[in-house]
């Protein structure tokens, strides 16, 4: 609050400001903005973005990284944006997966793959699929997967040992540890110089 020579006996409010009278002294001070309490909507809205930054924030430097290489070719700013974008509303405000089936690691033009198919044994994991849906110079595409447990959704990781391409139909990988919890593989196609990938493919086994 600040004194001043009010010559012309204004009082009252102006734009941001407000002239008052005191004891026949006249002060100026900046209104103050009330800011109406954020709405249920809105703080869930917080709650969620909070609990999806948190789960990329889990994630291992591979998976960022890999993130880091889609978001490029899909002309996103980085992987931390690509993945909120992609899953947001996936994640609810309590910090819980809706549907894993709808997690989103990778998007792009390559083609995805027919019938992809899963199943768990006591080495690992075998996924196989159909090609008929391979465009030209796709063949050689590489498969990569990220495995989430279920009572681990929010740290998933870049399944090692994985060395297939499209044109096999087929791949094996071990899976770490040996609980018997089931297992959500999320599976997409990379190009062989790594500026094309496919959408991501999720398999539960």
């Amino acid at each position: 609050m600040a004194l001043i020579e009010n010559v012309f006996g204004m009082n009252g409010k102006f734009g941001d400001w407000v002239m008052c009278r005191r004891g026949g002294k006249t002060y100026v001070k900046r209104r103050t903005k009330i800011q109406a309490p954020a709405t249920e909507m809105q703080e869930a809205a917080r709650r969620r973005w909070k609990a999806t930054v948190r789960f990329y924030q889990q994630l291992p430097t591979e998976a960022r990284e890999f993130l880091n290489r889609v978001a490029r070719v899909n002309g996103t700013w980085s992987g931390y944006n690509f993945f909120l974008k992609h899953n947001l509303k996936v994640v609810t405000e309590d910090g819980e997966i809706t549907d894993p089936s709808l997690l989103l690691f990778s998007a792009g033009e390559r083609a995805r793959v027919a019938d992809l198919r899963g199943e768990r044994n006591e080495t690992g994991i075998v996924l196989r699929w159909n090609n008929w849906l391979t465009g030209f110079g796709e063949e050689n595409d590489r498969l990569v997967v990220i495995v989430a447990l279920e009572n681990r959704m929010f740290s998933p990781m870049m399944a090692e040992g994985v060395d297939a391409c499209r044109k096999d139909g087929i791949a094996w990988f071990p899976i770490a540890g040996k609980e018997k919890r089931r297992a959500h593989l999320y599976c997409c196609f990379v190009a062989p110089d790594g500026e094309g990938f496919s959408r991501t493919q999720h398999v539960e086994v």
